[in-house]
């Protein structure tokens, strides 16, 4: 999985760093935002089809009407697919990664040196699907710098990240 991610053209790292980490938000959100729109598109289908059988006499391009919102909803649920394969997060043992957009890339990084503190956060929903947020502060902003929404395993990747975080600490003391 990381040697996919190590290649990535939008992930810039340095000769000595290394992924420890690589997600994407849960495919649980992504069938949260999918769902609406499929009951949406049946829906249109199930209007279509009861005008063309319900009413025989209408003119032959009324069914086709309902249609038309299937086709905008195909195209809502594809940017709802591309918002999530489109959004990474990355941990590595120097940095923090989050890139997301479709149309446009926004990538922040976050140094691990500048990581003050960490904590996440799940919901009662979120804790039976296993997914939450990740929120990291950095030293000296006393707000929020990232925020890595709807993790799978926010547990252990936060147990990662500290690890990290708690090494980095140890070889800078050491030195």
């Amino acid at each position: 999985m990381n040697s996919s991610i190590e290649s990535a053209e939008w992930l810039s790292l340095g000769d000595d760093e290394r992924v420890l980490w690589h997600g994407r938000p849960s495919a649980y959100v992504f069938a949260r935002d999918l769902a609406p729109v499929v009951a949406l598109a049946l829906v249109g289908f199930a209007v279509a089809i009861g005008l063309r059988f319900a009413l025989p006499d209408l003119p032959w391009w009324v069914p086709l009407l309902p249609l038309a919102l299937v086709a905008v909803l195909v195209f809502v649920g594809l940017a709802a697919y591309l918002r999530w394969t489109t959004t990474h997060y990355v941990i590595t043992n120097r940095g923090v990664f989050r890139k997301h957009g479709v149309l446009t890339r926004d990538v922040t990084r976050l140094r691990i040196d500048r990581i003050q503190n960490t904590s996440y956060n799940q919901s009662t929903l979120q804790q039976l699907l296993s997914f939450g947020d990740l929120t990291l502060f950095t030293a000296g902003s006393g707000t929020v710098d990232l925020v890595l929404e709807d993790v799978p395993d926010p547990e252990d990747v936060n147990r990662v990240l500290s690890d990290q975080l708690e090494a980095t600490r140890t070889a800078g003391a050491a030195e």
